[in-house]
């Protein structure tokens, strides 16, 4: 600690000089001066944006040191969580613990310390802030939703977006140190606040023309460029009412005869910014559009969790009509390891991306039919969320992406001897990849899920029960036999309070699938978070698959 340095220095200083002039005189007598502390002009609130970048932050900025000593910045600390007055951790009544700051959290990474410079990256939270404007209208959406309910309902939570922030407050504090005996104190704010995603353009989303007919609505789908876009509002006109009409605000287009007429979206926002397309009014064979619906409602987005179905309702347009060329809708999904969707337009969540968050966890799907000029086409993204139920959900997801190595890793005993671990198409019991082991058996063999990346809600001492389960077939079993197996979640240093089970599941070649349930632990107060280990008890070479690992509250 550099606390005090220069008035410890001074006080050795003095006391060599003194000794130094024992015998020499008054003359010679050394005092020791104190040194005056060091004064701050109020703590340091800084008001920002997100995507502006690095900013350097001068922690000495608005002092002034009236001894001209080296002034150190110690202790710096990020007023993160809840403290008790021993300086633990405060955890609420559901075990969580208690923010000291509001909106998302802020990444490790944006936050640095070089000497007296605090170093904060605005672009780390570029993808967990909002424009206010956009805050503002999901709390109006669930203001609406709940206006008769204290809840969102269950069946309405698929139409809010997850939580959204416009704005991230965070508290810092250090201690100046310059050489007097009372430090000073300084607070930090930073308000990082979310800015507008710009509209820069309009355009539409009618591949195969634009077709209305006469007597019947056809709605223009005029999208903002970029899709997220915080003023996406558009005016819509045409410019000839004697071949087709529309409303100015919802762009329902109505044939009044045969004939061209030319469309125009024009930002509410920005009208400078517009787009015009050319709609044909036809005579009535084929449907002439297609909408999405969910719930009843027309729809261009969907939400829905990993695990869970959604279904769509595609209806011909104009609706309730009667068609000389009726053909059956098909879908499709552009991602179908993430989503899929049957043929009966019901859309499942597969697979949430841990890794790429943002945009690899939105998946447009395709409905089609034929129409009177080709395919008539409709999407909707649909927005996968992570598993509610399934804590290794998202490991399963890793490992069809084929980045197991980001969060599954050798068991530390298997990566010491001649051993292999992979994700293969060989080794998937569902989906497109599972993970193959093989080793000479010289050592346990199996898989590690680090304290860092494993779920700890088995250690959350709530008195439940949670199930891990597996799928595993031994290739090698009918010359090498059965493999008795082993698994335990332990916080390093803290054995005493491991969950462990033995088991023997394999009973031939075949895949089998593994459940075992058991008693959550309490790791309150423990030092280190608890990770998984899976192995097969050494003695006998092995050449496993494993797939679909799961971890969930048992019923």
């Amino acid at each position: 600690m550099k606390t005090n340095l220069l008035n410890k220095l001074f006080t050795v200083t003095g006391i060599a000089l003194a000794l130094t002039a024992c015998g020499e005189g008054e003359d010679y007598k050394t005092t020791y001066e104190p040194v005056e502390k060091i004064t701050v002009s109020g703590d340091i609130n800084l008001d920002l944006e997100e995507g502006t970048g690095i900013h350097n932050i001068d922690l000495l900025a608005g002092t002034n040191n009236p001894a001209n000593t080296t002034v150190y910045t110690t202790k710096f600390t990020f007023d993160k969580y809840q403290l008790n007055e021993e300086g633990e951790q405060v955890r609420d009544d559901d075990g969580n613990l208690i923010p000291l700051f509001t909106g998302p959290d802020v990444p490790f990474s944006a936050i640095g310390k070089t000497g007296d410079i605090l170093i904060f990256d605005a672009d780390q939270l570029n993808d967990a802030l909002v424009h206010e404007k956009t805050a503002a209208e999901r709390k109006a959406l669930i203001e609406e939703i709940t206006a008769y309910n204290e809840t969102v309902p269950e069946e309405d939570q698929k139409f809010v977006p997850p939580e959204l922030y416009s704005e991230g407050i965070y508290n810092f504090n250090y201690e100046l140190d310059n050489g007097s005996d009372e430090l000073v104190k300084r607070n930090i704010q930073l308000k990082v606040r979310g800015v507008e995603d710009v509209l820069t353009d309009i355009e539409f989303n009618h591949p195969t023309g634009l077709t209305t007919n006469p007597g019947y609505p056809a709605t223009v789908n005029a999208l903002p460029v970029p899709a997220n876009a915080t003023y996406y509002e558009f005016k819509y006109s045409v410019d000839d009412t004697s071949i087709a009409t529309i409303n100015a605000d919802t762009g329902k287009l109505t044939g009044v005869k045969l004939g061209k007429v030319n469309v125009t979206a024009t930002s509410v926002k920005y009208p400078s910014i517009k787009k015009t397309i050319e709609a044909e009014v036809v005579p009535l064979e084929y449907p002439n559009g297609l909408e999405i619906r969910v719930a009843g409602a027309a729809a261009n987005v969907a939400f829905v969790n990993a695990g869970e179905s959604l279904q769509l309702e595609v209806i011909k347009l104009p609706e309730g009509e009667t068609f000389v060329y009726n053909d059956d809708i098909t879908f499709e999904s552009l991602d179908p390891h993430r989503v899929s969707v049957d043929q009966n337009g019901l859309i499942t969540g597969i697979n949430y991306d841990l890794i790429n968050e943002n945009n690899a966890n939105t998946i447009e799907v395709i409905a089609s039919i034929p129409g009177l000029n080709g395919t008539l086409t409709k999407s909707i993204n649909v927005t996968i969320a992570e598993h509610k139920t399934d804590y290794y959900a998202s490991f399963n997801s890793a490992i069809e992406l084929g980045l197991m190595d980001r969060f599954i890793n050798k068991f530390w005993e298997t990566a010491t001897i001649t051993s292999t671990m992979e994700a293969t198409e060989a080794a998937a019991k569902d989906g497109k990849f599972g993970i193959h082991i093989t080793s000479d058996g010289t050592k346990h063999t199996g898989i590690s899920i680090s304290g860092q990346n494993n779920p700890q809600v088995m250690g959350e001492g709530k008195g439940r029960k949670f199930k891990l389960s597996y799928d595993i077939k031994i290739n090698n079993f009918d010359t090498h036999g059965k493999k008795p197996m082993r698994f335990y979640f332990v916080p390093q240093g803290s054995w005493d309070l491991r969950v462990e089970r033995w088991h023997d599941p394999v009973k031939d070649g075949t895949w089998t699938h593994v459940e075992e349930v058991f008693d959550e632990k309490d790791w309150t107060g423990v030092a280190n978070p608890g990770r998984l280990d899976l192995y097969m008890i050494t003695g006998t070479e092995v050449d496993m698959y494993i797939d679909n690992l799961s971890l969930t509250v048992s019923e």
